[in-house]
């Protein structure tokens, strides 16, 4: 692959914040950089996080940002970035109190530093939904964006979508929409899913319509709901099982409880999810477990 400039954009970046998508985006930097790739990732942070990251140093640059009737001030914090291999990586020291809030954080601050040269980049990737006005703000020839959950966010409040449109970053349909999802994909070259069928949902969904109709929606297979390690096909389960072919999960049932000695009956839900992670349903598991003791759940 050709050495190329790329900048990565989001609102949430290890070790800044944790999770698969934010050490995701740090993963794909260092793979880039190892290639001999420039790579620069945008992100937020409070200025006392930011600070607090070894070898960053504040510039003297700040920017001003209008966000409703206040005016904030950003300044920017720079490194190389944690775990990022050779990727260098800026803070813009704000955290915004809603989606849109951030959104706008973010566009205006690639906006300053591209005036500065600093991420004028051949390729501009932005990850998550709250990266997707930057990426309209952006004057990279290839964009890119990248939806790590494969799904379509909530529409932004009323006062979200003024942020946006007051600074110049919604238009048409778009702004009538009020999703995020809407303004990445109509600014992107690819849509990137995590999955092939989320791919195939996304092509569907109501968010994604403004791409232009030779924009591909791109699936980066991790999940296992696709062959080879979805349940029908995957060989290291001791019995294969499907929608239209249930049986097998009988005896998939049978072999976890044997292996993990547990204590259950025949009318126990068993539900098995690993690791227990924030937002990837751990959560929610562990709340309902509680909720209806542990006689009805086993996590």
């Amino acid at each position: 692959m050709p050495a190329r400039q790329f900048v990565f954009v989001s609102d949430a970046v290890s070790p800044l914040v944790t999770g698969e998508a934010a050490t995701a985006v740090m993963g794909f930097a260092r793979g880039l950089t190892a290639n001999g790739a420039s790579v620069v990732v945008l992100s937020l942070a409070s200025p006392e996080q930011a600070r607090s990251l070894p070898g960053f140093a504040r510039r003297l640059r700040t920017v001003k940002v209008k966000a409703g009737d206040a005016t904030r001030e950003l300044a920017f914090y720079e490194g190389k970035a944690p775990q990022g291999g050779h990727a260098e990586m800026i803070v813009a020291g704000a955290v915004g109190g809603s989606r849109g809030e951030s959104a706008l954080f973010l566009a205006e601050a690639l906006r300053a530093l591209s005036t500065e040269g600093l991420a004028s980049p051949e390729v501009a990737v932005a990850w998550g939904e709250t990266a997707a006005p930057a990426l309209a703000a952006s004057t990279a020839g290839v964009r890119v964006f990248v939806l790590p959950s494969g799904r379509v966010g909530t529409e932004l409040s009323e006062q979200e979508s003024a942020l946006l449109n007051d600074a110049g970053l919604l238009s048409g349909s778009v702004n009538s929409s009020r999703l995020l999802a809407s303004l990445g994909a109509a600014s992107a070259n690819a849509v990137v899913a995590p999955s092939p069928s989320a791919a195939r949902t996304l092509e569907a969904d109501r968010g994604l319509v403004e791409r232009a109709d030779d924009e591909p929606v791109v699936a980066l297979r991790f999940g296992c709901d696709d062959p080879i390690e979805d349940p029908e096909h995957d060989v290291t389960l001791p019995a294969n099982f499907s929608v239209k072919a249930p049986e097998g999960k009988g005896e998939c049932r049978k072999t976890l409880i044997r292996r993990r000695s547990l204590s259950v009956g025949p009318r126990t839900l068993l539900l098995g999810v690993a690791p227990l992670r924030r937002g990837k349903g751990g959560e929610v598991l562990s709340t309902c477990s509680a909720r209806w003791g542990r006689s009805t759940w086993r996590c």
